[in-house]
């Protein structure tokens, strides 16, 4: 008896609570709708109120006497979309909790707050705040107008080309190309520069009251701005895979093939999300793709953010007997490596064919090839005391 009485009060609760949700959506989007068919005041309470007591008497107080608080969303079905209204507000507060994780993690896991990895993947994370904000007031016309537009574009503009940084800025640690990472990261620049340049003049312009002149032209190119930066990211990732699959071949250990084998599978996660994007955008499902492109770059941080520890790890363990303890350092200490690296392995590639030309030498010569590793001293591989025999000698002359 005790059990159903608890069980009854705990549905009452619940009916009222959803009640009372259903009541300020429903007033919200009554009033909205009233308003633009812009009758007087008077008719305006009139008419909201009339909306809320039938909303109450035929939704409310049915679902609160049956228990199925449901029926109140089931019932606005009719004049909203409902199902539309929560997926974006669901992707939008997906978007906000991992960023708002990502920067968190970015104070607590650096120790050097400073680097261009930290920056950029700070920036990107905090961009992903006022781009949901912004469109959060466009789409549910809480505040339309250029205030809502500057805040979705400076998110926008972090959050991409903060998260193009990013995968750029990983590139060190499998890339040892200067000229790959000079040409990326002119392209991202460029992209950059150009696109969010544009896309700012025609979404500005949608919201003057010429709208009429933009808003054609930011339909197409808000599309042609999504395939370029989409595009970006992909030549960025296929980059990054090709790299780690060429380690595959170099590190026959198993730790180093399941971490790289877990980077291609991210790379690849990471194409797919982007032709998901361009999907919705083609659909013609605007506003769940805003709030859906949102969810999806705090994802790719996160992601990109969880397997940047074991890429570093495994980077930093083929140069030296130990790994990093601060990922910052890593990044960075990778980055500067690079500009050398490829003189160090020519320089090696250089010592080893001096070894195997005077051991080839000497034993032309007739001589004992240990007698001839004097040689070396002449060119510091082989220190000695003695000196170095004639034909020894000689084949260092040819060299």
């Amino acid at each position: 008896m005790i059990d159903e009485i608890e069980h009854t009060a705990w549905n009452d609760r619940t009916g009222w609570i959803m009640a009372s949700i259903s009541i300020s959506y429903i007033t919200v989007a009554k009033a909205k709708q009233i308003r633009e068919r812009r009758p007087s005041i008077t008719a305006l309470r009139w008419n909201n109120f009339l909306s809320c007591r039938s909303c109450f008497n035929n939704t409310v107080l049915h679902s609160w006497r049956n228990h199925d608080p449901m029926a109140i969303i089931r019932s606005t079905k009719n004049d909203l979309n409902v199902a539309e209204d929560f997926s974006i507000a669901c992707f939008i507060a997906v978007s906000w909790y991992n960023a708002i994780e990502l920067i968190v993690l970015c104070f607590t896991t650096f120790k050097k707050r400073g680097g261009f990895y930290f920056w950029a993947l700070l920036i990107s994370s905090i961009g992903i705040l006022p781009f949901g904000l912004g469109y959060i007031l466009l789409i549910f016309d809480i505040y339309p107008g250029y205030f809502s537009v500057a805040l979705a574009d400076v998110g926008w503009c972090a959050m991409v080309t903060g998260q193009s940084l990013v995968l750029w800025s990983r590139l060190h640690l499998v890339v040892y190309s200067r000229l790959v990472l000079r040409a990326t990261l002119a392209m991202i620049i460029i992209d950059g520069v150009i696109l969010h340049t544009i896309g700012w003049v025609f979404e500005m312009g949608e919201q003057s009251p010429r709208s009429d002149w933009f808003t054609p032209a930011f339909s197409i190119f808000e599309r042609i701005q999504l395939i370029g930066f989409s595009i970006q990211e992909i030549i960025l990732s296929i980059i990054y895979t090709k790299a780690s699959l060429q380690l595959l071949k170099l590190r026959p250990r198993q730790q180093y093939r399941s971490t790289l084998v877990q980077l291609v599978i991210v790379n690849i996660l990471f194409i797919l999300m982007d032709a998901a994007i361009v999907t919705f955008q083609y659909a013609g499902l605007f506003h769940v793709h805003v709030s859906f492109k949102a969810m999806v770059y705090s994802v790719k941080l996160k992601l990109e953010y969880a397997i940047l520890g074991k890429l570093v790890h495994m980077s930093k363990m083929s140069h030296s007997n130990s790994a990093p303890t601060d990922r910052s350092d890593a990044v960075e200490m990778s980055s500067r490596r690079t500009n050398n690296r490829s003189h160090l392995e020519q320089t090696r590639q250089h010592r080893e064919s001096q070894t195997s030309i005077i051991r080839e030498g000497a034993a032309f010569d007739g001589e004992d090839p240990a007698d001839c590793s004097r040689v070396g001293s002449l060119k510091g591989s082989f220190p000695s005391s003695k000196e170095p025999d004639a034909a020894c000698v000689e084949v260092g002359n040819r060299l």
